[in-house]
């Protein structure tokens, strides 16, 4: 009996020593498992903390990009952009600062009575041939291919679309070009062996005027639209007639003409004939009246190269 009670007791210490290695082991899987879910812990404020450096470092990175676009400056290009309808020459825009000279006697070769080279130099600022005007741009000019009583716009015949154009620039030296030689009609009747009068001088006298009157109206809408608003200068000046004169050479901010002369004569898709402005060298031919020219009107006005031609053949200025 006292045997069975010592094999009891034993069993019984047994039994606390494998209650407690149950315990120890549970304490170190409880161990194990705190350490995971502080590794995990450490794991996500670390991701926290990349995360927040990265989006503050990206806050940073704008701030400093909105600030420089802020107090960055556009250029003249990106300013002229804003203030002018769009076109494909605007792609050439640039400025410069001038003060041109304009004095009253200040000598030019645009100014005098018509001689060849002087009918040529103004030949030289305004005669090109057209321009490719894309069809997707139409909307932007308040433009569409049909323009209603029977009139729509003329396509280049090339296969690659568009339709033909010019720039406005070329239309208004055109005409002032017409109202200087409108100035001198009766010189060129006078003066026909010094050199020969422009087409559009050869028409009769209403046509010729309505013509002149048509493009001091162009020139007139072109000058109110741009608005110069350069400073003039009163300049004193006991030589004066009146003691004062304008300032007539201003400093001013200009688009750079040379560059848009470079880009039309670039991009022109058809090449206007040049013009002719030889003297007209024929016996007896003295004193001539407007509209009394031996030659057909068509025929000097394709010769100068001065106003309608066919688009397709030169260039069209009204």
């Amino acid at each position: 009996m006292n045997a069975l009670r010592d094999m009891n007791s034993r069993w019984s210490i047994y039994q606390k020593l494998d209650s407690s290695e149950e315990l120890l082991n549970k304490e170190h899987q409880d161990d194990d498992s705190g350490s995971h879910t502080a590794a995990i812990i450490r794991s996500y404020r670390k991701l926290i903390f990349i995360a927040s450096g990265a989006a503050l470092f990206f806050f940073a990175c704008a701030s400093v990009l909105l600030v420089v676009l802020l107090l960055r400056k556009p250029t003249d290009h990106e300013c002229g952009i804003q203030t002018t309808i769009w076109s494909p020459a605007n792609e050439a825009v640039e400025y410069e600062i001038i003060e041109p000279a304009n004095g009253f006697a200040h000598k030019s070769p645009y100014r005098g009575p018509p001689t060849p080279e002087l009918e040529t130099a103004w030949d030289g600022l305004w005669l090109h041939g057209g321009i490719r005007f894309p069809e997707e741009k139409l909307s932007i000019i308040n433009r569409t291919v049909d323009l209603g009583n029977n009139r729509t716009l003329k396509p280049w015949h090339d296969g690659k679309g568009g339709f033909h154009s010019q720039l406005e620039v070329y239309h208004q030296l055109h005409c002032l070009n017409l109202i200087r030689q409108y100035t001198w009609r009766d010189w060129y009747f006078r003066h026909p062996d010094i050199v020969r009068m422009s087409g559009d001088m050869l028409a009769s006298d209403v046509e010729a005027r309505m013509h002149t009157d048509h493009c001091i109206e162009a020139l007139r809408l072109a000058i109110m639209c741009h608005g110069d608003t350069t400073p003039s200068i009163t300049v004193l000046n006991p030589n004066a007639p009146r003691g004062e004169m304008a300032d007539f050479s201003p400093h001013k901010k200009c688009r750079k003409f040379d560059k848009l002369q470079e880009w039309s004569v670039k991009n022109q898709l058809n090449y206007p004939p040049p013009s002719d402005w030889r003297p007209r060298k024929k016996p007896g031919v003295g004193h001539e009246k407007p509209g009394a020219s031996h030659e057909k009107p068509g025929a000097g006005h394709a010769m100068s190269g001065a106003g309608h031609m066919n688009p397709e053949e030169g260039s069209h200025h009204s």
